[in-house]
């Protein structure tokens, strides 16, 4: 553990060194770490090898006063090469790397449709939507991570649990810290992150901020898996939020759910209103034939 290091600076620190490892060598994977302060690497191609490359005293010397960052940075990242080299071989079956475990947000349907659905760390978000525990690979790339396959890694429920909570918060502080800067009411839409951006609503500091700012209410919806729409308060307009969360699931590329969510800086409740339904739209995870009241605040 990197005692006095802020955790944002450690995760922006390592995710920098992990981005920069990876142009350099392309045969290995890196992922930051910023709980141990490192960025695990893994080889891609066999003979299959993994190496923690820890960067406390990096980040220590190149933040001396009169010290070149960059250059320091560089060294280390040229020096890393004897470290791969020599990096020994996994004793066993490679485990799930701690700093890729994030929060993936699905439909409920296409999840226990998984066969062994029932090993993974999920939470109920709605009566659609369900969030698990993964693994992001390379290459736009996920994989379900079962709560044996963890346990037999060294990381119980537990740990399971605040990795993800942690890696995923690292991942959208960006999108936060734009949200906090934005005035009015809304709503703002988050994207870009094909995979993950529906995670966005797993983030303890999301729903802080949208309470926090719409007196003790705001409004979320994942209308798609890569985009994420909030606003606070009551709608200022008539339906507007509504609108904009059913047209963006009409448009959907990889389409999740129409239902609003309501939250009061905790939990996560989906909104009771007249009219609208889950219609069931294909990769949406609502079959037809079940009913949830979604629409116009109350």
């Amino acid at each position: 553990m990197a005692t006095g290091i802020a955790f944002a600076d450690r995760a922006a620190f390592a995710a920098r060194l992990a981005t920069q490892l990876r142009a350099r060598y392309p045969d290995w994977d890196f992922h930051p770490d910023p709980d141990a302060f490192a960025v695990r690497a893994r080889r891609v191609a066999p003979p299959s090898a993994e190496v923690s490359l820890a960067l406390t005293t990096l980040f220590i010397d190149a933040h001396h006063p009169g010290v070149s960052a960059p250059a320091e940075i560089g060294r280390f990242v040229a020096a890393a090469a004897a470290r791969l080299v020599s990096a020994p071989a996994p004793a066993g079956p490679p485990g799930p790397d701690p700093g890729a475990l994030l929060w993936c947000v699905r439909g409920e349907a296409g999840v226990r449709a998984y066969e062994r659905s029932h090993e993974l760390l999920t939470v109920a978000l709605a009566p659609t939507l369900v969030a698990f525990v993964a693994e992001a690979l390379p290459g736009e790339a996920l994989r379900g991570v079962s709560v044996p396959e963890a346990a037999a890694a060294g990381l119980d429920a537990d740990q399971l649990r605040s990795r993800a909570d942690r890696n995923t918060a690292a991942r959208f502080e960006r999108w936060l810290l734009a949200l906090e800067r934005t005035e009015g009411t809304g709503p703002w839409q988050f994207g870009g992150d094909v995979l993950f951006a529906s995670s966005l609503v797993m983030v303890a500091g999301l729903r802080q901020i949208l309470a926090g700012r719409g007196g003790g209410r705001g409004r979320l919806a994942v209308p798609d898996r890569g985009l994420v729409l909030v606003a606070l308060g009551d709608d200022p307009g008539p339906d507007r939020f509504t609108r904009a969360v059913a047209r963006a699931y009409r448009e959907a590329q990889a389409p999740l759910s129409p239902l609003i969510l309501v939250t009061d800086g905790h939990g996560l409740s989906p909104l009771a209103g007249r009219g609208g339904r889950d219609r069931g739209r294909p990769g949406s995870g609502g079959p037809g034939r079940r009913r949830w009241s979604w629409g116009r605040p109350a």
